[in-house]
């Protein structure tokens, strides 16, 4: 039962970290000073579209770059 419970709360946390990392991707997109709209909505979009690879993308490439 308690491991059920633990791993179980182990999921939940690691969901709202992911979360969290989208919420701060997409303000990021927002706020960046390197696109235009249109590839803020882009990317906006990939992060919306592939939660995964849109946001890892993003903080590895995206947030660097220059349109």
């Amino acid at each position: 039962m308690f491991d059920a419970v633990a791993g179980g709360l182990v999921v939940v946390v690691f969901g709202l970290a992911w979360l969290a990392l989208i919420v701060a991707a997409l303000m990021s997109i927002a706020q960046s000073r390197n696109y235009t709209s249109g590839l803020k909505a882009l990317w906006m979009l990939a992060v919306f579209a592939l939660p995964f690879l849109g946001t890892l993308a993003w903080f590895l490439i995206g947030r660097h770059s220059h349109s």
